[in-house]
């Protein structure tokens, strides 16, 4: 506070003056920044010795000095400096700043303010006892101003503070319920796709497969076999349906999504406007398109007719169905063998792409395979046989990498075998018998050198028998006819050393028996060669046949003796040399056949007598001797055969043509069953 000298000393002789109350104003600038800080007021009120404030008026002679104290006159740190030029104040100012200098904590303050102690905000927070005995003391007061301030800012940030915790806290919340709806779904990965303002939809009725029995809301299927078309649909059915088309539909057909009408029978529409109803909101998208492929399948094959149907089209997850496998939720395997299914195959079921076995013998299937059929990547095992289908198998059996078996025979398929068919090429089993297949087998289809079994009996196949099946090595078993195979059988399935089975049966084929067959196809249980025109001798090689069970050489232009090696073949089961042009007689050594189970040598020019050692063939269930030129009686030893296991006996009937008997002599039925 700046006074002058005279003021001073005058009015320190009177009275003592008490300083009630000062405001410094005063602008603190920040040393790195220059940012203006704050202000304070010093306001002296000068009390005299009676307790009473001196106006301001009442000053006198003080003139500027206590003008200079006033409010409308701030004093700043500054000149309290030029104050200590005059006498006493000067000391004081001096104390205060020794004092200062040991009192501050020294952040942010100046040198030019050792006169008075301050705060870090830079307030003046007290004075010294002035040594001459003027008493000024400075209180620290708070400034309202600054308090309302910084009041006023903590309430707007806790204000915002709890503004945000109250909206984040909201925000979790929601995720929380959104996590827990999807862990509760039967599928969690990937979440479902609800429509974007309808959720949980009206349910259709079950299906009930009769006209007399439909609710309120009959199921779409019951509606198209009752009405022809799909009348009854709720809005919220069609609201989500129209969803469908656009998010579902449009990601599986890619334009080619041909139904116009939501009220269409077609069995893809039927599929959808069920799909549309009731939980169709909890499942994944994975799930969704199981249930819309299961479902087309359905309305495709009549399935409210099924043998088996149990929880097909409800609400529980596709896995649940009847003949529906999975691994974890995706359908990997597909059982419906004679179940009464009635009608075609839809290019649908490709969407089931990770389908590995498909197993629908013995219906009543129609119309074509559908090409996407043989698209999905993991399809292994196939059997479709017995059924009606029609068509050529479609090329894109090719795509097919994964195919192991396929099993089509005794369909209605026709056209060429197409020459894709090498492409798959892990396919072991291939059986395409009982079909209309016509034309030759190209040369592709022999790159399938895993194959193990080929069964193409039963077709139209034309053409030689291709010397390059020799190169299917790993054949264990060759079905060759029926079929309009001409040439002669070639000498390449010699090669096919792992053969076990073996049938060329009603093939125009000629040439001779190729004798290679006894010594490398050692490993043939079943040989059968029947109903073609190969002609030569029966060689003694296939003795060495140790395995075979079967020989079956019927219908053919063999002739010759019968070899007696034949008879050590002491495994074999079942004979059959009927029709052909052997002669001379039954070699004794076919005794030790031990093993045989039928004989059939019927049709032949075999003669003379029946050779006793046939008795020793106990297991003998069929013996057929009959059209041949044999003239004896049966051996007792034969006979005692009926009292076995033999139950069919037939020879010759006794007789004469002309003056040479001819026939042989058998009681009926104690030993023969019949006679011809």
């Amino acid at each position: 506070m700046k006074r002058s000298s005279d003021s001073s000393a005058s009015s320190a002789g009177d009275h003592e003056e008490m300083v009630e109350e000062e405001y410094i104003e005063d602008e603190i600038v920040d040393d790195d920044d220059d940012d203006y800080m704050e202000e304070e007021y010093v306001e002296d009120e000068i009390v005299d010795d009676d307790g009473r404030v001196v106006e301001e008026g009442e000053q006198g002679e003080q003139g500027d000095a206590a003008e200079a104290g006033t409010p409308e006159n701030p004093i700043n740190l500054e000149d309290a400096h030029e104050v200590g030029e005059d006498g006493q104040d000067q000391e004081r100012h001096e104390e205060y700043g020794e004092e200062s200098d040991a009192d501050t904590d020294g952040e942010g303050q100046d040198e030019e303010t050792e006169d008075v102690e301050l705060g870090e905000s830079g307030e003046l927070l007290q004075a010294r006892e002035d040594p001459s005995g003027a008493k000024f003391v400075a209180e620290r007061k708070p400034r309202k101003s600054q308090c309302w301030f910084w009041l006023c800012c903590f309430f707007i940030l806790g204000a915002l503070g709890g503004a945000a915790y109250a909206g984040y806290w909201l925000t979790e919340e929601e995720e929380d319920s959104g996590d827990r709806a999807v862990l509760n779904s039967p599928t969690a990965d990937p979440g479902p796709t609800p429509a974007p303002t309808v959720a949980a939809v009206t349910m259709f009725d079950p299906i009930v497969g009769s006209c007399d029995a439909l609710g309120e809301v009959p199921n779409p299927i019951d509606q198209c076999a009752c009405f022809g078309e799909i009348q009854i649909i709720p809005e919220d059915v069609a609201a989500r349906y129209d969803y469908h088309l656009f998010s579902f539909i449009s990601s599986l057909y890619n334009g080619d999504w041909v139904v116009t009408d939501i009220s269409d029978c077609a069995p893809q529409n039927q599929a959808l406007v069920w799909l549309s109803s009731g939980n169709d909101f909890e499942f994944s998208s994975e799930e969704r398109e199981q249930r819309f492929a299961l479902a087309t399948l359905f309305a495709s094959t009549d399935g409210p007719q099924w043998t088996q149907q149990q929880d097909w089209i409800s609400g529980w997850n596709s896995c649940r169905w009847f003949g529906i496998e999975c691994q974890g939720d995706t359908v990997i395997g597909f059982s419906m063998e004679q179940n009464m299914m009635k009608g075609t195959l839809p290019p649908e079921i490709g969407i089931l792409q990770n389908l590995r076995d498909f197993f629908v013998t013995r219906n009543d299937f129609e119309g074509f395979i559908p090409e996407s059929f043989f698209t999905i990547p993991t399809l292994q095992m196939v059997d479709l046989s017995f059924n009606k289908f029609t068509g050529p198998i479609p090329p894109t059996i090719g795509d097919a990498e994964s195919l192991v078996q396929l099993n089509v025979e005794n369909n209605e398929l026709s056209g060429l075998l197409t020459k894709r068919i090498g492409e798959a090429k892990n396919l072991a089993m291939f059986e395409i018998g009982g079909n209309n297949i016509e034309g030759s087998i190209p040369s592709e289809f022999y790159e399938l050198t895993g194959l193990k079994v080929l069964d193409i009996r039963g077709n139209r196949f034309s053409g030689t028998i291709s010397t390059m099946i020799g190169d299917l090595v790993r054949l264990t078993t060759l079905v060759l006819g029926p079929n309009e195979f001409t040439g002669n059988i070639p000498t390449e399935l010699s090669e096919l050393e792992r053969l076990e089975s073996l049938s060329i049966r009603r093939v125009p084929v000629g040439g001779r028996l190729p004798t290679d067959f006894g010594d490398m196809l050692t490993s043939l249980r079943e040989l059968t060669i029947v109903d073609t025109e190969i002609d030569g001798l029966l060689d003694p090689s296939y003795r060495t046949l140790s395995d075979l069970r079967i020989l079956d050489l019927s219908n053919n232009n063999l002739r010759g003796t019968l070899p007696s090696e034949l008879g050590d073949l002491a495994g074999l089961e079942i004979m059959f040399l009927t029709g052909n042009l052997f002669d001379g007689d039954i070699p004794t050594d076919f005794g030790r056949m031990t093993s045989l189970k039928e004989l059939r040598l019927n049709d032949n020019r075999l003669e003379g007598g029946l050779p006793t050692e046939l008795g020793l063939l106990s297991n003998l269930e069929r013996l057929q001797l009959e059209e041949n030129e044999f003239v004896d009686r049966v051996d007792d030893a034969i006979c005692a055969l009926r009292e076995e296991d033999l139950t069919t006996f037939i020879v010759d009937c006794p007789g004469q043509d002309g003056p040479e008997l001819t026939g042989v002599i058998c009681p009926i039925p104690s030993c023969c069953t019949a006679c011809v």
